[in-house]
């Protein structure tokens, strides 16, 4: 068998960068539909003068982070040419991934009936008007429960590949000395 040369890394890193940019971009959009229904939760309650749930707002700034970490992570992945680029992604990576799992730990209540009460951000006031009814913000719920373990899954992803990469690119190159 032979031994990897960097002609064998470029194209193992090319292969790796094309999945690792396609996970991105997917993690990308979940994470902007989370932003954008959280943004509408936070924007209904402080319109109709209710109480937030410190745990939407947590929610929200770790949104806002995935989404800032989504463009910053995929900038990464486009000129990580260099073997120390993925190590310092990794750990931001493990860190936004508990952001996605703590987000859809705030959600989980929506995975209970939705027909009669469920424990939404807005309760159960069907009576104001601008407010979505009960059925509505426990859709939004689910959604947000859904948008976030998906996320999560591939954020896990990225990180098996940057770290797949990092011992490939460390392989090689301990070779070629």
């Amino acid at each position: 068998m032979d031994t990897p040369t960097m002609t064998m890394l470029g194209e193992a890193s090319v292969g790796f960068k094309v999945f690792q940019l396609f996970l991105r971009w997917w993690r990308a959009l979940f994470v902007t539909g989370i932003l954008i229904m959280n943004s509408i939760f936070l924007g209904m309650m402080n319109s109709h003068d209710l109480h937030v749930n410190r745990s939407i707002v947590i929610a929200e700034g770790f949104a806002a982070a995935g989404a800032a970490w989504g463009c910053i992570d995929m900038i990464f992945g486009i000129c990580s040419a260099f073997c120390c680029i993925p190590l310092m992604a990794i750990p931001l990576e493990g860190f936004m991934t508990g952001c996605y799992v703590f987000i859809a730990t705030v959600y989980k209540q929506a995975l209970r009936d939705c027909k009669g009460y469920a424990d939404t951000p807005f309760g159960e006031i069907m009576g104001m008007d601008g407010l979505p009814s009960v059925r509505d913000s426990c859709g939004m719920q689910k959604a947000n429960f859904a948008l976030s373990i998906v996320a999560a899954v591939l954020s896990g992803g990225c990180i098996l590949m940057e770290i797949l990469h990092t011992a490939i690119c460390c392989t090689v190159l301990s070779n070629d000395f």
